[in-house]
């Protein structure tokens, strides 16, 4: 008896208490957690239908899968616009992940994954089917709280951490807790993250690889990564080089021409990773997969001469100052320089004169105070007039707004609205 044969028998069973869900198409809405309200399958009658499933049953249905048929719909952030939900296929999700959990990521036969983020996130969720790819061990919690990660790292001892972005690593070693020891197990850490705190976190846990890294949810994750070969100083500046199977091109975002080494411009990826398009939406799909099957991911990077690639930002985070091109993410990276800085993300501020001038919004260290013309004073002859920032305003922690697992710049342009400037020099 097939699922969906199981599904009417059921209905059959329980009559209008089990109603077929929203949905025409819909064969089946089955709960991993908790028992299911009318139209849905709980996990105790999921657990009890498995039971009858047999081995062979299950790899009868497996071939009839096709690797490119859609295995997943996953939805971006939408911290610069709506959430589009991405159309991934089995391939796509499986074979990147697999590859790298079984070849790049062992450790004397071990893989053992820790991951502290959600998992309807491509960065949590990647992870995951890699381990099961690679016979491994996945560890992660219902939610990310640093005593409790702390404590499951040390009791469990995995040999890769994915804490990917600052807000989680940062706060693992700001806890009161946290012992560096605990940690001796890693081999590979995924970090994504200002060359400050790169090069602090190596120095915390020196045996083990930080591994950099490109992704994104259209690429059911990373799409390059480093290489082993490559040194503490190339990861810390750079994010490795294309995956197998990958096609990379950086272009210049107005004409569509190739960019020379070390200039920066919009990077597309061809391959078996990217997404068969946006659920229902043609017309996103239309402007983000071109006729060669190219995404145009949004994302500038350049290419150095040993052929990696070097993050510069989101297009759409690109100021326009008095006609100057200007990342937000390299005034950010130098504004983590400072020691009390924490933190930093920049946007742009409107201006009669220059179109929009940078402002900042910065999170200072624990014990550390500083005001916003120290930090103006900080930059002074450091970086570009153009680049400096006019503002400063100061968050804590708990006051970012954030998506799932970043810095929501969206909320950061409506809180500027609506406050007063601590510090606006004249340039």
């Amino acid at each position: 008896m097939t699922l969906s044969d199981r599904w009417q028998d059921r209905r059959l069973r329980h009559g209008s208490l089990c109603p077929r869900p929203r949905g025409p198409r819909l064969r089946g809405v089955v709960l991993i957690r908790g028992e299911g309200e009318a139209g849905f399958i709980g996990r105790s009658d999921l657990d009890r239908l498995a039971v009858g499933q047999t081995c062979d049953e299950v790899d009868r249905q497996r071939l009839c899968v096709r690797v490119r048929d859609t295995a997943a719909i996953l939805y971006t952030s939408g911290t610069t616009a709506h959430p589009k939900g991405c159309m991934l296929s089995h391939e796509a999700m499986t074979r990147g992940p697999v590859d790298r959990a079984t070849k790049r990521l062992t450790t004397d036969g071990r893989h053992i994954s820790w991951s502290a983020g959600p998992l309807f996130h491509i960065a949590a969720l990647a992870p995951l089917l890699g381990a099961i790819g690679a016979g491994g061990t996945y560890l992660t919690d219902t939610y990310f709280e640093p005593g409790r990660a702390l404590e499951l790292i040390a009791r469990e001892r995995p040999t890769t951490a994915w804490p990917w972005f600052p807000a989680a690593i940062q706060a693992l070693m700001d806890h009161p807790s946290f012992d560096a020891g605990h940690f001796d197990s890693l081999r590979y850490m995924f970090l994504i993250g200002p060359r400050v705190l790169i090069e602090q976190v190596q120095r915390t846990f020196p045996a083990a690889e930080l591994v950099a890294a490109c992704g994104m949810t259209e690429t059911a994750g990373i799409y390059a990564l480093s290489e082993r070969s490559e040194t503490d100083a190339d990861r810390s500046g750079s994010q490795g080089k294309p995956a197998p199977g990958i096609e990379i091109r950086i272009i210049d975002p107005e004409t569509r021409a190739e960019q020379p080494l070390d200039v920066p411009g919009e990077i597309l990826v061809r391959g078996y990773c990217v997404t068969e398009g946006y659920y229902k939406d043609p017309v996103k799909t239309a402007e983000a997969i071109d006729d060669g099957r190219w995404l145009h991911t949004g994302d500038l990077y350049s290419r150095n001469e040993a052929g990696c690639l070097v993050f510069h930002g989101r297009l759409k985070d690109m100021l326009k100052v008095g006609g100057e091109n200007v990342a937000a993410i390299e005034i950010e990276a130098f504004l983590c320089e400072h020691p009390a800085v924490k933190a930093a993300a920049v946007i742009g501020r409107p201006d009669e004169r220059l179109d929009e001038v940078p402002v900042a919004f910065v999170e200072t260290r624990a014990g550390h105070t500083l005001r916003g013309e120290e930090l103006i004073e900080f930059c002074q002859g450091r970086i570009g007039r153009y680049r400096i920032p006019r503002a400063v305003y100061f968050l804590h922690s708990h006051e970012w707004p954030m998506s799932a697992t970043k810095i929501n710049k969206r909320q950061l342009q409506v809180r500027l609205a609506e406050l007063t400037t601590d510090v606006d020099v004249p340039q």
